[in-house]
């Protein structure tokens, strides 16, 4: 496993409770604010019975310390992120995985981390360079599906997907100007899904390695759709055909 080599910090109570309950991103120690503690009594019991340490700061102190702001009164310090090695991915013939072509938004990562775990991705893949990395924001913004997916960390994309192509993996690329529905087209397994960035899309290295191009069509004028909520619906065409 790749490591980083800063602790993380996971904000807000689900995303805590999630990491507290898996294990992931191991925990470290839970902070909470001194005036939160008769509402967290439940995050505080489940702390404690998985035997990590819980500090209670009084409020200036715990806004010091703060760096979210939207924390709802605790945060838990974990040990550093790890990301899998894509060599060691379990591919099975209904695998459904997702690679991210350079998307920058945190936010973005975290709802399409949240849905990948809905909707039973088996991992999401990430260029090293140039591209948004598990953060703070990200754990925060998964709601706790980063737990459930493991999330992969590149050199090179294209090379990565062509290796991915030749361990019999379908390479489907997502373009609103080109490709086809996905209603349209007998979806192939194992599939691999690949999201491009937010301004720019698709890089052309990237795409000549997709086998299909698929885009969601819209019937009103308006084309324009976020890439977590592209990502969204795209993971559900491929979901239902399992």
């Amino acid at each position: 496993m790749a490591r980083s080599t800063q602790h993380l910090i996971v904000y807000g109570i689900h995303p805590v409770e999630e990491a507290l309950n898996n294990g992931y991103p191991k925990p470290i120690n839970l902070v909470v604010r001194e005036s939160a503690v008769p509402n967290l009594g439940a995050v505080i019991l489940l702390a404690r019975q998985k035997g990590v340490p819980v500090e209670v700061l009084p409020n200036p102190e715990f806004m010091r310390r703060d760096r979210s702001r939207h924390s709802q009164g605790l945060f838990l310090i974990t040990e550093p992120f790890k990301y899998g090695d894509i060599n060691n991915a379990q591919i099975t013939p209904n695998t459904v995985m997702l690679a991210l072509d350079l998307v920058q938004d945190p936010q973005n990562l975290g709802s399409l981390l949240r849905s990948a775990a809905f909707f039973g991705v088996s991992g999401v893949i990430l260029p090293k360079d140039r591209s948004v990395q598990v953060t703070p924001a990200v754990i925060q913004a998964s709601a706790g599906g980063i737990a459930h997916v493991p999330v992969f960390k590149v050199t090179n994309l294209a090379r990565t997907l062509r290796e991915l192509k030749d361990r019999g993996m379908w390479i489907i690329g997502a373009d609103s100007n080109e490709g086809q529905a996905p209603t349209r087209l007998d979806l192939p397994r194992p599939v691999l899904l690949v999201l491009g960035s937010e301004g720019n899309g698709l890089r052309k290295n990237v795409k000549q390695v997709c086998d299909i191009l698929v885009r969601i069509p819209s019937n009103t004028g308006f084309d324009s759709l976020n890439v977590a909520v592209a990502g969204a619906i795209l993971m559900y065409a491929f979901s239902v055909v399992r």
